[in-house]
Order: C-alpha cells, then sequence, then structure tokens
C-alpha cells in the first residue's frame, strides 16, 4: 500500500492509490460521502432536532424555504471544533437580523450573520472564516433579497440557527464534500498501442481524415479509459482520487475520518459476529447466525444497520485473506447481499471446511480483526505522507497514541487470528436454530444435495435450492 502525488489547491486533493484493493477505496470513497460527522445548522421543524427558529419573517419567502437555504449553508470550522461541537464543549449560535427601511432592495447574505461562542461574542474574522466569501466571485452566499419599504410595509427577517452534528446520509446539509471520486491509472502504454490499433483498422477501411479524427477524440473521451494499470490478478492496481471539501475541515483530514470510520465498523461487526446467536423473533440483535440450506458448513450471519459499504468491503478483503492468498482452505465461499435496497441490513453467507474450522463465528471475526489492522496500518501512513501528523488535529493525536499502546499487541493479535486448528482448542459452542452444536458440522455417510453450478453466488435461487458448491476457489460476484 503507497500513496503518491499529493496536490492540495484551497479545498481540492488529488493523490493515487496504489497496492490495495478496489472494495477498500471504494468504501473509503462511501463513508466520506455519508459517514463522516459535520456540524450545520438543522431546519427540521417538526421534530426536535430543529435548530433554525425564524421569528421575524416579512418577506416575499416562506419560512421553510428560507429554513431550508439556511440549513444548507456550509459552516467553516476547524477539525478541533467540530470535535468541540460533538463532544458538547462548544455551543455556537448565529443570529441573522435585517430589516430594509431605505429605498433599494437589499441582499441579506452569510455574511450578514452574528455569533457567539458559549455565550461569548465571535470576532468578525471569526465570522469571516466561518462564513467565506465565494474565491471566484468574492461574494457570501445570497439567503434571501428584501424589497424596500416605508410606513411600516419594511421587508424585515430575524433568525437564530445553532449547529448541531450530522452526517450526509441523514441530510445532503451535512455532506462534507462536493467531489469524492476515483477512477483507475490510466496505462499510458497500453492506451497509446490501442489507440494505435484502432486507427490502423480506420485507415484498413479507407476512413477519411475526419473519421479518423473522430475515432481519436472518442478514444481519448471513452476508450482510453479501458486500459488502465492491473495486477496479478487482472484487477485494477492504482487508483486516482479526487477531493473537494466544502467545510472547514482539510480533505486530507476527510480521508483519515473515513479510514477511521470504517476501521470502527468493522471492528463492531468483528464483536457482534463473534457474540451472534440464532435468530430470536422476540429480540432485535445486531447479528444474527444460521445455517444456510442443506450444504454442509454453509452459514449466513444477517447484520442489522449496515449496507453495501461494508458489506463488499468485507466479502473481497476476507476472499483476498484466505481464498485468493492460498494455503489453508479454511474458507471455501463468501458473499453478501442486500435483501432490500430500503432496508439497512445485509446477508453475509460463508462456507468453511469443516475439518479445520470449528466456531465460523470465531473464524469470521478474526479475518475481520485482521482487517482492522490493514486499515489502522493505511491509516498511520496516510498520516505520515499528508502531514496530518503536524496538524495538532486532536482525534488524529489520539489514534496516533492509541496505535503506538496497541502496536506491541499486534504481532500476539496476528498470531492468535487463526484459531481451532486441527481439533486444537476445541470449546463447547453455542446452538444455532436450536440445534446441538451447529457450528460444529458433523460428517454424516448420507449423500448431500449438490446444487447445479449456475447458481448465483450469495443468492437463493428461485426453486429453493441450496447455493452452488463451486468447483474451486472463486470469488463471489459483486451483489
Amino acid at each position: 500500500m503507497s500513496f503518491a502525488g499529493l496536490t492540495i489547491e484551497r479545498r481540492n486533493a488529488a493523490f493515487s492509490i496504489k497496492g490495495v484493493d478496489l472494495a477498500l477505496v471504494n468504501a473509503l470513497r462511501r463513508a466520506i460521502i455519508a459517514e463522516v460527522q459535520t456540524a450545520a445548522f438543522c431546519f427540521d421543524p417538526e421534530t426536535q432536532s430543529n435548530t433554525v427558529d425564524i421569528k421575524v419573517n416579512t418577506s416575499v419567502l416562506h419560512n421553510e424555504f428560507i429554513g431550508h437555504r439556511l440549513s444548507l449553508i456550509p459552516v467553516h470550522l476547524t477539525e478541533n471544533e467540530t470535535l468541540d461541537v460533538a463532544e458538547g464543549r462548544a455551543q455556537y449560535e448565529f443570529s441573522l437580523q435585517r430589516k430594509n427601511d431605505g429605498g433599494t432592495p437589499i441582499d441579506v447574505t452569510s455574511g450578514d450573520f452574528v455569533g457567539s461562542l458559549n455565550g461569548e461574542p465571535l470576532s468578525a474574522d471569526v465570522i469571516a472564516r466561518m462564513f467565506p466569501r465565494d474565491p471566484f466571485t468574492q461574494d457570501h452566499i445570497l439567503i434571501i433579497r428584501l424589497k424596500s419599504g416605508s410606513g411600516g410595509d419594511e421587508e424585515e427577517i430575524d433568525a437564530t440557527c445553532q449547529l448541531r452534528m450530522g452526517c450526509g446520509k441523514d441530510h445532503s446539509r451535512w455532506t462534507p464534500s462536493s467531489v469524492c471520486s476515483l477512477g483507475n491509472k490510466i496505462d499510458e502504454v497500453k492506451a497509446a498501442a490501442a489507440l494505435d490499433e484502432e486507427v490502423k483498422k480506420a485507415r484498413a477501411m479507407n476512413a477519411t481524415e475526419e473519421e479518423v479524427d473522430r475515432i481519436v477524440h472518442d478514444f481519448k473521451c471513452m476508450g482510453r479509459h479501458r486500459c488502465y494499470l492491473i495486477n496479478e490478478h487482472g484487477d485494477p492496481a492504482e487508483f486516482l482520487f479526487k477531493l473537494r471539501s466544502e467545510c472547514g475541515l482539510r480533505p486530507t483530514y476527510l480521508v483519515f475520518n473515513g479510514l477511521n470510520i470504517l476501521q470502527e465498523r468493522v471492528q463492531l461487526l468483528a464483536k457482534n459476529i463473534r457474540d451472534a446467536n440464532a435468530p430470536d423473533p422476540a429480540k432485535v440483535e445486531p447479528v444474527t447466525i444460521e445455517a444456510y440450506g442443506n450444504v454442509p458448513g454453509m452459514f449466513q450471519f444477517t447484520v442489522a444497520n449496515e449496507d453495501h459499504t461494508i458489506g463488499n468491503l468485507v466479502q473481497s478483503l476476507v476472499y483476498n485473506q484466505t481464498i485468493r492468498a492460498g494455503g489453508d482452505n479454511d474458507l471455501e465461499y463468501i458473499g453478501y447481499n442486500q435483501p432490500h435496497p430500503l432496508e439497512n441490513r445485509i446477508c453475509i453467507r460463508v462456507k468453511v471446511n469443516q475439518e479445520s474450522v470449528q466456531d465460523v463465528r470465531q473464524f469470521l471475526a478474526d479475518c475481520l480483526v485482521r482487517i482492522v489492522i490493514d486499515i489502522k496500518i493505511i491509516m498511520t501512513e496516510w498520516i505520515e505522507f499528508s502531514e496530518l501528523s503536524v496538524a495538532g488535529i486532536r482525534d488524529v493525536e489520539q489514534f496516533k497514541m492509541n496505535y503506538r499502546t496497541e502496536f506491541a499487541a499486534m504481532d500476539d493479535v496476528q498470531a492468535n487470528a487463526k484459531v481451532n486448528k486441527k481439533g486444537a482448542n476445541k470449546k463447547e459452542v453455542p446452538p444455532v436454530d436450536g440445534q446441538p452444536n451447529p457450528i460444529i458440522n458433523k460428517r454424516s455417510n448420507k449423500k448431500k444435495e449438490v446444487p447445479s453450478a449456475s447458481s448465483s453466488p450469495g443468492a437463493i435461487p428461485a426453486n429453493g435450492a441450496s447455493p452452488a458448491k463451486r468447483k474451486g476457489p472463486k470469488k463471489a460476484a459483486d451483489t
């Protein structure tokens, strides 16, 4: 894993990543967009979470319209200021009071805010930093235009706003970035060869120069993107990541925060899988486990409050560290799906070797622990590469201190990641589905039903048969 080519211009950042699976880079992108916590005004008048109070409004726009516009104004807090809001140590309040008693219309903008922190007024310089002008037009964000009037017909707006933490999946007002994308690094040698081949084919068919120019233009726009660097498995080997922050959080910190969110979520998933039990209609469990179909050694984990971000990450990285890496054949299959796009729930299916894996819960949890360790190593590399190590950000410093504490024990964690090998360390395992000790699968002389190999990996066939057993190790298709 390595980073290269970091460029930062204003709130924009771009860099390349290589030596890591596409699933992790894409999970990072999704985490930044939807999971990173930021501070914003929350206009939701029907709930207690509302932090926008419009006291007076005689303008042509109704309260809901203005409240929505106010809530979409980004507030540029620094990383430590955002942490203060999240931890309840800072209470910011901003007021917007304008009245047009002149003869011409006036614009009410984000530059008209007056604010306080824990009851103490904020200076004009701090307000200007929190609500900056557009770097190109040098204008503040327009909120409303008040028409002129006299004799009691003056238009007026009086509102107070407080900050509330949230993330992009709750509402776009908390989305920290307007650009967060990744692309494959182009293999220039392969692209040049492919373009030459296209031009040769065109000329062989007596194409005019205008037609050849059109072929070259189309290739440079689209065709060259199919010629990217690949690794020994045929997967993309290097990625270009672009990011634009729309809040006070620097783009390099957003990357750190996104990685931190991923490792925390995978760590929590490992704990919940280790403690998973059979489904109980009377309880709501974060993770449940049940035997899947009639295939020996195949189980399904149903994970609540997770989506494709973690599902695809777990499927790909566990596959890489087990099936693709070779060695022990403890894992024969892993796949996942999200049963319904509107339900925040995923199903992870695994098939383990009955002879070497005694507890599928412990086995999968150990695989997830190794993913957490890998992500933490990437985080330390990013901190040094992006120079966040000298930025004085509290949670970055806290992570560095915790990582140094954990580093001494990391070798022990990796050494103990594979347990219960070939009868060693056998222990009593709680039952699943009310069956006696089903995690330890007993062999039987009875012939097992093997479904057709045409079944989609990770999905239940329409005829109700169990998933197909592959002829060889093969990665599950993305679901």
